[in-house]
């Protein structure tokens, strides 16, 4: 018996590892594709979700975004089905409503979608990020600081429901010479 409850835990290990693999890759694509293609974009980290972002010039009037979480979303999803899935992506269209030399604030409108664990179907949602970005360090001035509400709203039967999310997180802008 001991021995089935060892196989457990070296099968669980061998997942974890698959996971951190998949992540470390994507990531390491993400950040590949935004230098590679030297656009005036932008790398950027979410702490709810943990998402990975790369922008389009985020300094513009109306910009876009693609979003990858690197960790399950079973603080924001109920459904069971979904609780343990990672890169849920969202592609985000934004607007600079406030933008000067130190702080600038925008929203935005998104889809996500969360396939169902097995691969049958899955969870698409609606999202609302409003944010705020500053560059605290005049050294520094491709890196800013930000902050994020970025409500889901999940439809539900006839029904939908509203998952609020908070975060901070750090955005570069990759700029052309």
């Amino acid at each position: 018996m001991p021995l089935n409850g060892h196989n457990n835990c070296i099968e669980l290990a061998i997942q974890f590892d698959a996971i951190i693999m998949k992540t470390i890759i994507t990531t390491l694509l993400l950040v590949s594709f935004a230098i590679s293609a030297h656009a005036q974009g932008g790398l950027a980290f979410f702490s709810s979700g943990r998402e990975i972002a790369v922008s389009t010039n985020f300094e513009r009037k109306v910009w876009g975004e693609f979003r990858l979480s690197t960790k399950p979303y079973y603080t924001l999803f109920e459904d069971p089905r979904v609780a343990e899935y990672k890169g849920i992506p969202q592609l985000i269209g934004n607007a600079n409503i406030i933008h000067n030399d130190q702080v600038a604030m925008s929203l935005g409108l998104g889809l996500g979608y969360s396939p169902w664990e097995g691969g049958e179907g899955g969870l698409g949602f609606v999202t609302i990020p409003l944010g705020i970005r500053t560059a605290p360090f005049k050294n520094a001035p491709n890196f800013y600081l930000l902050g994020e509400f970025s409500p889901k709203i999940v439809p539900d039967g006839e029904w939908y429901y509203v998952i609020p999310a908070v975060s901070w997180g750090m955005r570069y802008q990759f700029l052309k010479e």
